[in-house]
């Protein structure tokens, strides 16, 4: 059955505050204990969230985040949204606020603890010791790796609270079959607790077949042709297009899914800007590309035996460098970088530069020395504490325009992170994750914005940053798909 969107006996002041589509959103996970709010970066996630703990009145809430997040996003919105919370990062705070209101009032207060996902799983014993209203993880498709130790903590939390929420703008990268370990925190009487169960049900049978012939192989070189066979197919799963409607009608009552454009905000425009690779450089990529070996002068060999390492080393090179078996970082060629300058010449700033790999990073950093020494940086290598906070400062410093540069490793700096001050940005290289570029594509957006941010995604031509533009855009087709047939009914 659709969810039932019942109009708020009496509405709240914050609910009345909420877009029309934030309402809806609000109404539709009040119906059900279980809800996930696909919703495009920016369209209102956190006030959505905002609304439904006001409209319900939960009073023990958990909000799971990226650890920048909580800070930057979640701490700030609660106090301006829901002055009436006391918000805490330490579960003993709440707990001895929460022990000192009941002892004053006989009741507890209301009260809401964010957690980043590191540190949920170390106190996940006394977490599970409460009885949380709502629990709510942002950022959901952290989730979609069943095994992962976020995803396995995740459905542990199901029994101990009364309502869940998932948020998240991209929650698939390459097929529906990402959404499972989402939903199996949100609700898992919707597809099963079990994957065996929903294996069985929703995914291709691809080992059947190879199994039988293990049976009856003989020799052991077929063998283990047929294991690494069975293998890859075990890891590359099929879903059943029979039973895309069985799947979109179980889990749309649990769901309400915003794009950009429901919000009226402009998407992104993208022009890719192609680099050819010349001389040395052409010609180890080329050499590592065929043979798996790669001679880049002073007698120095690099192989790779595996083809996933190859292709992180081929595109190493499409930057301008590769690291040897030895971990040190040698240059092979300058042609991306003297196109990044190129375009710093065109435009000014401010300006947010991605890019994949830390010594892309370092390249850029030392390009952008000449042009400016308001430069910042966002990447694995600096971190949040309890007390200094450089990833943040960093960023709110280029929101305020105390910065010309803000230069982000890909993943560091494409989640829960606001740059909207830049109009423009350069994407120096990135990785196969649609989630991830997604979410880097998102960082200058706002609600309301009158100019859409324009990225020039930078690539070196008959390379393997080609075939990364073409991934990225099949799987940019299967997320949009899917989530298309969760808005309407059909």
């Amino acid at each position: 059955m659709p969810v039932s969107l019942k109009a708020p006996k009496k509405q709240s002041p914050l609910f009345a505050r909420l877009s029309p589509m934030q309402q809806q959103g609000v109404l539709a996970a009040a119906s059900v204990d279980g809800f996930a709010a696909f919703f495009a970066q920016r369209t209102g996630k956190t006030w959505l969230t905002c609304g439904l703990i006001e409209y319900r009145d939960e009073k023990n809430v958990l909000i799971v985040g990226p650890k920048t997040n909580l800070v930057s996003t979640w701490e700030k919105t609660l106090h301006n949204l829901l002055p009436h919370y006391n918000v805490f990062f330490s579960l003993d705070d709440l707990v001895t606020y929460q022990k000192a209101h009941v002892k004053k009032h006989g009741v507890e207060g209301y009260a809401i603890l964010l957690l980043n996902y590191e540190a949920l799983p170390a106190i996940i014993k006394r977490i599970k010791k409460r009885r949380w209203n709502l629990i709510v993880y942002d950022e959901a498709q952290r989730l979609k790796a069943r095994t992962s130790k976020n995803s396995r903590t995740a459905s542990t939390l199901v029994r101990i609270s009364d309502h869940r929420i998932a948020l998240t703008g991209t929650p698939l990268d390459k097929h529906p079959i990402d959404l499972w370990a989402i939903f199996r925190f949100i609700d898992p009487s919707l597809l099963g607790s079990n994957w065996k169960t929903f294996e069985v049900e929703f995914l291709e049978d691809l080992t059947s077949g190879i199994l039988a012939k293990m049976k009856k192989a003989k020799g052991q070189m077929l063998r283990a042709k047929l294991m690494l066979q069975l293998r890859i197919v075990k890891n590359k799963p099929k879903f059943r297009e029979d039973m895309w409607d069985e799947f979109i009608e179980r889990i749309k009552p649990h769901t309400m899914a915003v794009t950009r454009e429901d919000a009226g905000m402009k998407g992104a425009k993208i022009t890719y800007v192609p680099v050819l690779l010349l001389g040395k450089q052409r010609r180890a990529y080329d050499q590592l590309e065929k043979t798996m070996v790669v001679d880049i002068g002073k007698k120095l060999t690099i192989t790779t035996a595996l083809k996933i390492v190859r292709n992180g080393k081929l595109q190493q090179i499409t930057g301008g460098h590769i690291k040897d078996e030895e971990g040190r970082t040698r240059l092979v060629g300058a042609a991306k970088i003297r196109k990044l300058e190129h375009l710093l010449k065109r435009h000014k700033p401010p300006i947010a530069i991605f890019a994949k790999h830390t010594y892309d990073i370092e390249m850029i950093l030392e390009v952008l020395a000449d042009y400016s020494d308001r430069v910042g940086v966002v990447w694995g290598r600096v971190k949040d504490g309890k007390v200094k906070k450089p990833r943040t400062e960093t960023i709110e410093a280029f929101q305020r325009g105390e910065l010309d540069f803000i230069v982000c490793q890909q993943r560091t700096g494409g989640v829960g992170v606001d740059l909207f001050k830049a109009r423009k940005a350069f994407v120096y290289s990135m990785g196969h994750s649609w989630i991830d570029y997604d979410q880097m594509i998102s960082r200058l957006d706002f609600l309301n914005q009158t100019e859409a941010a324009e990225f020039f995604l930078l690539f070196a031509v008959e390379t393997i940053d080609e075939d990364i533009i073409t991934a990225l855009k099949e799987k940019r087709s299967v997320s949009e798909v899917t989530l298309e047939r969760l808005k309407h009914q059909p």
